[in-house]
């Protein structure tokens, strides 16, 4: 842990660590916490924390609206049919784990 926080402490630009703020905004898989407690441990400034944040945020919030009013829009099922696709998709790594847990389970019970 103490390298971790030896490399965060050390002395860098402002306009890098807002750069790394912003980029990891606009990466939706990135915990925006675990972003937020790293930012809390650098030399960041709070005034350039917001506006990375904010300006990492604002795109990601502005697809999402327009991606909705285009759902809500639209008179054909097409769109509703392509998200429901688009969200089973993400789901399938939950399934396939979910099977080869059982597929394991089944494994075990053979064996023994």
């Amino acid at each position: 842990m103490r390298p971790v926080l030896n490399w965060l402490s050390k002395d860098r630009s402002q306009s890098t660590l807002m750069l790394i703020i912003f980029a990891s905004r606009l990466v939706p898989f990135i915990s925006f916490d675990a972003v937020s407690y790293a930012a809390g441990l650098t030399p960041l400034a709070f005034w350039r924390f917001v506006v990375a944040t904010l300006a990492g945020v604002i795109p990601a919030a502005y697809l999402i609206t327009a991606f909705g009013g285009l759902l809500m829009a639209t008179e054909s099922g097409l769109v509703t049919i392509i998200l429901i696709l688009v969200s089973g998709i993400t789901l399938l790594p939950i399934i396939a784990k979910l099977l080869l847990a059982r597929c394991g389970v089944r494994k075990n019970a053979f064996q023994q």
